[in-house]
């Protein structure tokens, strides 16, 4: 704890703070183990700074649909990463992080298969959305297998050192940062929203279309909550289950403002 306040006093923010305790917990653990003395059961709870995000409502997703819809030709890749954020629940550096052979199939079904990520819960199999099939994802992907390039996000860096490359998470969080000013309407005191507010907005559609909250953990990436069944018996849901509870996902924006992506 000591440690936990002197970071905390730096204004280190607390979900850095969370990944520091559990690497230092698991050094003691392996210490203990090596020298046979008994392993310490300390816990320290932290609050996700994630937690204080607000979603977006209908009408700012909507309006996001609108200014996305212009991008489509000259920078695809800002319209497919928001897109699988949202549809897909993943962290920005997930969607980033993407390769082409990370998107796979299996007896029919498409899947995420998400091999980088924060926590041990977030490598994880996640269905491609129909919504994302219907919006032409396949098509795009198919373009970008095609390339031969390693990358599913590819963009065009700025001058001076203008290269094509795969998309940094930092820029990413930009554009979005640039963009979500045009949408948001207001905030109140205390009140965010970002480029995170997607993956509520994902789970949030979840749980209003009656998805059980363990397999909208799997679906997220979010850990278990202690001495739950499924944190017990970790055996990982099907492709399938996941793929028929992704589709009672109640969303209130309208898809219908985006356009089908077309090879240009």
């Amino acid at each position: 704890m000591r440690f936990v306040k002197h970071e905390q006093s730096r204004l280190v923010k607390n979900i850095t703070l969370i990944k520091r305790v559990r690497l230092i917990k698991d050094v003691v653990n392996l210490a203990c183990v090596n020298h046979d003395l008994p392993v310490p059961t300390f816990k320290i709870e932290l609050k996700d700074d994630a937690a204080n995000v607000l979603p977006y409502t209908a009408e700012e997703l909507n309006q996001l649909f609108l200014l996305i819809n212009g991008t489509l030709i000259s920078e695809n890749w800002k319209y497919w990463a928001i897109l699988i954020s949202l549809l897909a629940g993943l962290r920005r550096v997930e969607v980033v992080a993407l390769r082409i052979k990370d998107v796979k199939q299996h007896a029919g079904r498409w899947y995420f298969d998400i091999t980088d990520s924060k926590t041990a819960a977030g490598i994880r199999c996640t269905p491609v959305s129909n919504f994302l099939i219907s919006l032409g994802f396949l098509n795009f992907y198919n373009r970008r297998l095609e390339s031969g390039e390693e990358f599913l996000l590819m963009g065009w860096k700025p001058m001076p050192k203008r290269s094509y490359g795969p998309i940094p998470a930092t820029k990413y969080g930009d554009f979005f940062s640039n963009l979500s000013m045009k949408f948001i309407k207001s905030l109140g005191k205390n009140e965010k929203k970002d480029l995170h507010s997607l993956r509520h907005n994902y789970c949030d559609a979840l749980k209003q279309g009656g998805v059980r909250p363990d397999i909208i953990d799997e679906l997220s990436g979010h850990e278990h909550a202690p001495r739950s069944m499924r944190s017990i018996y970790d055996e990982k849901f099907s492709i399938d289950i996941l793929a028929d509870n992704l589709c009672n996902a109640a969303w209130k924006c309208d898809f219908s403002l985006l356009s089908t992506w077309i090879y240009v």
